[in-house]
């Protein structure tokens, strides 16, 4: 099987997920070219072609505050059936935007006025939480999941590949300073692993630190950008949920694989 193909629009779905149930995506970034400050092993749009902590030089590709406003207008305007969730996710990290902040108050604003039950939400690598404006834009969110994959810098390396400037210790420390955040965690096998001590241990470790309001982890269950990459057995799955309740006494859950 191939990894999946990027997303064609600003706006897509319904998408049916494990954790957000029913979710309007909306993608910030080019749908020509993976632009990303990750090149995660897992992930499921593949290899980043465009690996950059700045997105700067290429703001002629991504789409205007207008035209997402619009794109999304339309279609909760016309769709049937009404999301759980309005969720900025997509081909990369949505909070590289260069006008994200502008975008999700126009995007809470939008929600407001037409369908104020659906919650909205972000799907974030977390590189970009050092920046205190996005952080405060990202919590103007009812759901922001951020990444942590990595309890080390050595770990974050091997799985996470970001782009120059990216620092584990920043990303980290801007985390720790959002409050109210889910940390989300891919655990995988295979070519790397980030699914046995000592990196259990460390990542433990981080987020008893970070202290979210709650921690989800999952493994893999789509075609990885690594083809080496494979998923973790229900069993240590299990082992981790358990060690990681036991160690700091916060709520962790685990998600499965999504029932075909």
């Amino acid at each position: 099987m191939d990894v999946l193909p990027l997303q064609q629009n600003i706006v897509y779905g319904i998408v049916r997920s494990r954790r957000l149930k029913s979710s309007l995506g909306i993608n910030l970034c080019p749908t020509d070219q993976k632009l990303c400050s990750f090149n995660c092993v897992y992930c499921h749009y593949g290899c980043t072609e465009i690996l950059t902590n700045s997105a700067i030089r290429y703001e002629d590709r991504f789409p205007t505050p207008k035209q997402v406003e619009d794109a999304l207008k339309e279609r909760l305007q016309t769709m049937p059936e009404k999301p759980l969730y309005i969720t900025f996710s997509g081909n990369g990290e949505p909070s590289m935007h260069p006008d994200f902040a502008d975008i999700v108050d126009r995007v809470i604003q939008l929600r407001n006025e037409l369908v104020p039950e659906v919650k909205t939400a972000i799907l974030s690598n977390s590189s970009t939480a050092h920046i205190p404006e996005i952080r405060e834009a990202i919590l103007k969110l009812d759901m922001p999941i951020m990444k942590l994959d990595a309890g080390d810098v050595s770990m974050f390396r091997q799985v996470n590949r970001s782009a120059k400037g990216v620092h584990y210790d920043k990303l980290t420390e801007g985390l720790a300073a959002m409050k109210g955040i889910t940390l989300q965690t891919c655990f995988f096998t295979g070519s790397v692993s980030n699914a046995e001590d000592p990196h259990i241990s460390s990542w433990i470790a981080q987020i008893s630190w970070i202290r979210p309001r709650e921690v989800q982890i999952y493994t893999v269950d789509r075609p990885p950008a690594d083809a080496g990459i494979q998923p973790v057995p229900q069993e240590r799955l299990d082992a981790i949920l358990d060690k990681a309740i036991r160690a700091t006494g916060m709520a962790v859950r685990l998600y499965g694989p999504r029932q075909v």
